[in-house]
């Protein structure tokens, strides 16, 4: 779910949300983007529980204002994106990372687990940062 939305937001339908996301105003979502994707250990409460993924309420996604998200992005559960944020296509994020302000993602990058990313950084295409 969004939980709340900033005025002048662009959010392509097939946005996808998992848990509570926040987005900042005049960001664009593009097509295929899943927000707030569940981890391990949510996903164990939902096969106990027997329920969906939609069910859960859990911390998602914080997108600041002025971002843009490019399509097929998967970014997890308690991720926080500062002001300004750019990403490429089929970029992967997981759980607990918290990105500065100004910050390019390249296509095809995949930050692990427990990441934090200044400010102002560019992060080129095709790169792999591991946990932490």
């Amino acid at each position: 779910m969004i939980e709340k939305y900033g005025r002048s937001c662009l959010l392509h339908d097939t946005l996808r949300t998992y848990g509570r996301n926040r987005i900042g105003r005049e960001t664009m979502i593009l097509e295929n983007v899943i927000l707030g994707h569940p981890t391990s250990d949510v996903l164990l409460k939902i096969m106990s529980r027997r329920t969906r993924n939609e069910d859960l309420d859990y911390d998602g996604v914080t997108v600041g204002h002025h971002c843009i998200i490019r399509s097929e992005a998967v970014i997890y559960r308690d991720v926080s994106m500062g002001n300004y944020v750019r990403t490429g296509h089929k970029v992967l994020i997981r759980e607990r990372c918290r990105i500065g302000s100004h910050v390019q993602v390249g296509t095809n990058v995949v930050i692990d687990n427990d990441t934090r990313i200044g400010s102002r950084v560019s992060i080129q295409s095709g790169v792999y940062i591991p946990t932490g």
